[in-house]
């Protein structure tokens, strides 16, 4: 009788181990940034996207009214993409709620929008044809 209650304490301590070891596998920050196929810069797609807003300063320096209506919508839009990332991820325990790969998939999902958001400043900088009657603050080439 002894040796069973012996041996179940073994079995639920075995057990106790891998619980203990599995959660703090889950409590470890990510390895994303380590894994040679995770290849998502946040900060290179940010500096993309001031140096498309900087060429736009300079080429519209004349339009101070455009500029800073430009700098509101550009407020404007960070605070979209943010509120769209946590929409997109809600759960405060990101690691235990979305698993090892959230630091990739919230890379991706930012510098995807990001890339949205250069491919729209860019109209200012590529200008549109004249004739163009809803340009608005875009000139023509």
């Amino acid at each position: 009788m002894r040796l069973r209650f012996l041996t179940g304490n073994r079995v639920w301590l075995g057990l106790l181990l891998c619980l203990a070891i599995s959660f703090s596998a889950l409590a470890q920050p990510s390895s994303s940034e380590n894994d040679p196929f995770f290849n998502c810069s946040m900060a290179e797609v940010d500096q993309e996207m001031a140096a498309t807003l900087d060429m736009i300063k300079v080429e519209y320096a004349d339009y101070p009214l455009f500029l800073t209506r430009l700098e509101e919508a550009q407020l404007a839009w960070e605070a979209y993409r943010d509120a769209f990332l946590l929409s997109l991820y809600p759960e405060p325990d990101v690691r235990l709620k979305y698993g090892r790969v959230f630091d990739a998939c919230w890379c991706s999902n930012y510098t995807a929008k990001t890339k949205e958001r250069i491919k729209e400043l860019q109209r200012w900088l590529d200008k549109v044809e004249e004739g163009d009657v809803c340009s608005g603050s875009v000139r023509f080439k």
